[in-house]
């Protein structure tokens, strides 16, 4: 008799578990469901956090400088978006011929070994305070939008045909809406103010290019307080740029003042200076280097021609243009001799004009300080008789 009710027994508690377990099953995606739709069934827009960049591992880059050159000063530039660090080297000589800010090209840093270490190291030991900015990465570029035959392609490679999920789709919204009870209408809620709070939260980040000019200001400030008098600009790559807009926005405030650009390219920014646009309104003292070999094919030299044709068309009588071909197959001694080669057409091009410069203005002041104003007093002379 035992035995007989231990399995009915046994029978019926399984029976009567399954519907409890299923609910329990049934209960959590429910309350999903629910969570999910609270933000859409209360107004509030879904607010998607920005995507943060990767910083560059600096510390990594100051322990590189201190190893190859103890002499370099890491200073940090800071602007109301970014903090990066300048690599600062004194001059070798008791007093500077002035100071020098290097913008490197996108993919690099403030000391890669090609252009920004040989040229920073080089021109200080002739007697330049030289300044190599370490620029913020790019903001990633965003996806482009998907075209019409892409998305037809899309939609092919799925189950079915267009045709079958339009006619799959109508038929489901047809029967919805003969299924769906009818609705009470309700007021919308008038919207609320926002709170400081979140007008901070949502304010755009500043342009990339704006981003760059700040943080080129804060350099030209640490140059001007350890007294350069006269700033030449290099800028190498999409450097070149960066740095032909910051020479733009200060040439009427600095008095002394010149432009290197080294193979410059175009930034890989979605908004970003054109090249062809800042050449003709600079009114400074311009270098244009480029690498190339005398048998170069025409593809190689058009982008230095066309800029070259810039400033002809533009009568840019302060541009100067020079092709430096590779040398020496030892990256060592081509470096060392890149860097003679800029440091002579910096003293050329660009040191001698601005030292005329500053002669005649000199010469203006002390005629103007030597002249006096009316009423002045005449020395006696003899009347002839």
């Amino acid at each position: 008799m035992s035995r007989s009710i231990f399995p009915t027994c046994l029978l019926l508690s399984l029976i009567l578990s399954t519907p409890l377990k299923a609910e329990d099953e049934a209960s959590p995606t429910v309350a999903d469901n629910t969570t999910e739709a609270a933000p859409a069934a209360s107004g509030e827009p879904l607010v998607i956090p920005p995507r943060t960049e990767p910083s560059p591992d600096l510390s990594r880059l100051q322990e590189l400088v201190k190893g190859n050159s103890p002499e370099t000063e890491i200073l940090w530039l800071e602007s109301s978006e970014d903090r990066t660090i300048g690599l600062y080297h004194p001059q070798s000589i008791p007093e500077a011929l002035g100071g020098i800010i290097i913008f490197p090209s996108e993919g690099t840093h403030a000391d890669w070994p090609d252009y920004a270490h040989p040229l920073r190291l080089h021109l200080s030991d002739h007697g330049w305070q030289t300044l190599s900015v370490q620029l913020p990465p790019p903001p990633s570029l965003r996806p482009p939008e998907r075209t019409l035959p892409v998305l037809q392609l899309l939609s092919g490679n799925g189950s079915g045909s267009t045709e079958d999920k339009a006619t799959e789709a109508t038929t489901s919204e047809t029967a919805a809406a003969t299924q769906a009870p009818a609705t009470v209408t309700e007021p919308i809620p008038e919207p609320q103010p926002q709170s400081p709070a979140d007008e901070t939260d949502r304010r755009p980040e500043r342009p990339y290019a704006e981003r760059i000019q700040l943080l080129a200001d804060s350099a030209l400030q640490a140059l001007t307080q350890r007294g350069a008098n006269r700033i030449i600009v290099i800028g190498v790559g999409s450097g070149a740029v960066w740095a032909s807009q910051f020479v733009k926005d200060q040439q009427d405030n600095i008095d002394s003042l010149g432009l290197i650009i080294i193979e410059p390219t175009d930034p890989t920014t979605e908004v970003s200076p054109v090249l062809a646009n800042l050449i003709p309104e600079l009114n400074v003292p311009i270098v244009d280097i480029y690498q190339g070999r005398p048998s170069a094919t025409s593809a190689f030299e058009a982008e230095p021609k066309q800029r070259l044709r810039w400033a002809r068309r533009n009568k840019l009588g302060h541009y100067m243009q020079r092709r430096l071909s590779p040398r020496y197959a030892d990256w060592e001694k081509q470096e060392r001799w890149l860097s003679q080669q800029v440091d002579g057409l910096i003293r050329r091009h660009i040191l001698e004009p601005l030292q005329e410069t500053e002669v005649e203005e000199e010469m203006v002041q002390d005629d103007a300080k030597t002249e006096q104003g009316p009423g002045r007093i005449t020395p006696n002379r003899p009347n002839p008789i």
